[in-house]
């Protein structure tokens, strides 16, 4: 009976020993995954900590683009060349642990492709005529055939009018609405130039191609093209704002002949050869400036490990200040 019984105790001690080793061994594995957790925890703060502060240089880089253009503004400095140092190349400011990296171009040097629709008194949206058809050639000096430029405008002025009706060459949600994934027009201004690839007949090589001449603007109004901060590129928007009477080639022509230190009147300006004989009408040179109400001011921060790309739209209010329109952030 001892005997039996020192072996059943030896049995329990023995499974006991087990229990206590298999809760010290998920312990320790508990203890390990609670330790590699926080660990993880600490690295996502310090990700998240040093990506706000880098958000926060690109704040500030901003705001300091925001002061030199007031600056300019207020000293009548905002004629190109002045804004030369921030518009012909990026300025790289050196921080702790990074760096700040600041280009400001021209913003109305673009077509606003709302202004394609103009309210009506009751705020129905409706097609701009004018717009549409300069869009169409803005399409064709980027080497689209007519028609196919013809339905593409359409096609983008549907997108944004308030009615359901179709444009010739057009589409409204009686085509969205029968695709494989449907969806409707918005009906009202766009938002970003990312909505083209929603637009019937825009591909993503179109959209690129648009990106350096059209815009979106939060308004129905088409800004003034800024003569002296064209750049070659954009040959094919001031073709399209000159008209028909003008091809490519005479575009290309005007911005490569400009004069070094830009156009001190408009008169100067359409008073060169190109327009003997053809001179636009005082509402087509209307569409024309010597200076810009808006700027787009692309950042770059890098800070230790994390990067922030943001791209702001500055304008120019009536009163003289300068204010954040509208930011993205990403490439």
């Amino acid at each position: 009976m001892i005997a039996r019984h020192e072996a059943s105790c030896s049995g329990e001690t023995g499974a006991a020993l087990l229990s206590a080793l298999l809760i010290v061994s998920l312990m320790a594995v508990a203890a390990i995954a609670l330790l590699e957790t926080v660990r993880f925890s600490v690295r996502t703060s310090i990700n998240l900590s040093d990506r706000e502060q880098a958000r926060l240089y690109a704040i500030g880089a901003e705001t300091l683009a925001t002061a030199s253009i007031r600056q300019m503004r207020k000293s009548g400095e905002d004629r190109f060349p002045a804004l030369d140092e921030w518009t012909r190349q990026p300025v790289t400011f050196p921080i702790r642990d990074g760096r700040v990296r600041v280009h400001v171009r021209d913003g109305a040097n673009c077509l606003n492709l709302n202004a394609l629709v103009e309210a009506d008194p009751a705020g129905a949206l409706r097609t701009q005529p004018e717009t549409r058809a300069r869009f169409s050639g803005l399409l064709q000096a980027l080497g689209l055939a007519e028609g196919e430029a013809e339905a593409l405008a359409a096609s983008l002025a549907d997108w944004i009018d308030s009615d359901a009706r179709p444009g010739f060459g057009g589409a409204e949600d009686d085509f969205y609405t029968a695709l494989e994934t449907p969806y409707r027009t918005p009906g009202e201004f766009m938002v970003d130039m990312s909505e083209l690839r929603l637009v019937r007949g825009y591909t993503a090589e179109l959209a690129n191609a648009l990106e350096p001449v059209a815009c979106v603007q939060g308004h129905d109004e088409l800004a003034p093209l800024n003569i002296n901060t064209l750049r070659p590129g954009q040959a094919p928007l001031l073709q399209a704002y000159l008209g028909e009477n003008f091809d490519l080639f005479e575009a290309e022509q005007i911005i490569a002949e400009r004069p070094r230190g830009g156009y001190a009147t408009l008169e100067q300006f359409f008073s060169e050869p190109v327009f003997r004989g053809r001179v636009p009408t005082e509402e087509a040179q209307a569409l024309f400036a010597l200076s810009s109400q808006s700027y787009i001011a692309t950042i770059e921060v890098d800070y230790r490990a994390s990067r922030v790309e943001m791209t702001s739209r500055l304008v120019i209010l009536e009163d003289g200040r300068v204010r954040s329109e509208a930011r993205r952030y990403g490439s």
